[in-house]
């Protein structure tokens, strides 16, 4: 039987949390950006 530590994890593998994370960060920034100009909107 194979140990989960021997397996090899597929290339690109390992950049996968770093890249959800910026990729909720980008969607976070764009939501505050949406957020702000219909503020600036509702305001005028």
């Amino acid at each position: 039987m194979t140990d989960a530590h021997d397996l090899a994890l597929p290339t690109g593998c390992a950049d996968l949390p770093t890249h959800v994370k910026n990729l909720g960060r980008a969607a976070r920034f764009k939501a505050m950006g949406n957020l702000r100009s219909q503020l600036i909107e509702l305001s005028s």
